[in-house]
């Protein structure tokens, strides 16, 4: 019997690609980013403006890319 799902992810967007990788190089996990240092380069290595929309977005794209599967898990931070 064939599997009914097809299993073939879609590549990500190039915007969300480019947010996946800023995640990626900041190294911070997304339990511990809100209200880091590393969050704000985040949104800098996206050209988001200085607001709290903007950050909004990008913390929702980010919530739902991790959410989906397609953000890499990064390892603990011990600070």
């Amino acid at each position: 019997m064939p599997n009914a799902y097809d299993w073939n992810v879609p590549p990500l967007d190039s915007w969300e690609q480019r947010l996946a990788d800023a995640y990626v190089l900041v190294g911070r996990r997304f339990d511990d980013l809100p209200y880091t240092e590393e969050f704000k380069r985040i949104c800098a290595l996206m050209g988001a403006e200085d607001n709290d929309e903007a950050r909004q977005l990008i913390y929702r794209q980010l919530r739902r890319l991790r959410q989906s599967g397609r953000l890499p898990r990064l390892g603990l931070l011990i600070e």
